[in-house]
């Protein structure tokens, strides 16, 4: 299977992670954001309908919201998991990387956001789910020295890495 712009793998551990941090970590009264209860992403994509067949498919995404700005130019898929949200859009005005920025060889030589991971409470069952679905590994699970998650990564359809966290 070929990876899409920006991804993520996960049905029910997006919910779970989100809903087990929000009450692990208590709410700060001096945090400007009070308690966050998940993480909201958006895409900009190339092939609209392909990547939210991907996120759909492989990491158990459900389409919230589907259709074409006022503009009459712009289509959007806003799809959910539990509290997570994907916001994917395919602007008519919208390059590449490469194409953009000639000579750059990965995302991470541009300022600004460059991958996407989500924190989900069964890290090994994500991976395995993952492997058995043949989606390609990016980096396998393991642990980064002294650090204190192990991770995976995949990459969506686009290229776009998507690392997923746990103990």
């Amino acid at each position: 299977m070929h990876l899409s712009r920006f991804s993520i793998s996960l049905a029910l551990c997006l919910t779970a992670a989100a809903e087990s941090r929000a009450q692990a970590v208590p709410a700060q009264a001096d945090s400007s954001l009070g308690t966050p209860v998940g993480p909201f992403i958006a895409l900009s994509v190339a092939n609209i309908e392909r990547a939210i067949g991907w996120y759909r498919d492989t990491l158990g995404m459900h389409v919230h919201d589907q259709g074409v700005a006022p503009n009459g130019t712009i289509r959007f898929a806003l799809l959910r998991q539990g509290t997570a949200l994907i916001e994917i859009l395919q602007l008519p005005d919208a390059r590449s990387r490469t194409e953009a920025a000639p000579g750059t060889t990965g995302s991470h030589q541009i300022h600004g956001f460059f991958k996407s991971g989500l924190v989900v409470a069964d890290l090994d069952g994500a991976y395995r789910r993952m492997k058995n679905m043949k989606v390609p590994m990016a980096y396998d699970l393991g642990r980064a020295a002294n650090g204190p998650y192990r991770s995976f990564g995949v990459r969506d359809p686009e290229g776009n890495l998507v690392q997923f966290f746990g103990r």
